[in-house]
């Protein structure tokens, strides 16, 4: 994880959600943990008062996490276990073992 300029981020990952919240209109999230930052979104991030930003270091090492536990789900996934597609950045698994 690393701390950017916003201008600097282009065709970077973002490592974590931001939230827009406008009083008695609107509170979401408007960009998702891993969403590639492009020049479209700079406007948006600066009106949002985000000058600088927390980026991901990649590099061919390096896996994100969904991707990671999808792996370990299907390594583990045999007989009897099953597992769902990430939700709310989260994945279900699940185990009917008879002893």
């Amino acid at each position: 994880m690393e701390k950017i300029r916003v201008e600097d981020a282009v065709g970077m990952v973002l490592c974590h959600d931001i939230t827009k919240i406008v009083p008695n209109e609107f509170k979401g999230r408007v960009f998702k943990k891993g969403h590639i930052i492009s020049i479209q979104d700079i406007p948006e991030l600066l009106k949002l008062g985000k000058e600088h930003i927390y980026i991901m270091k990649t590099d061919e090492t390096k896996i994100h996490e969904d991707e990671a536990a999808l792996r370990l789900a299907k390594a583990g996934g045999k007989k009897g276990i099953t597992f769902s597609e990430p939700r709310t950045q989260r994945r279900k698994g699940e185990s009917n073992c008879r002893a």
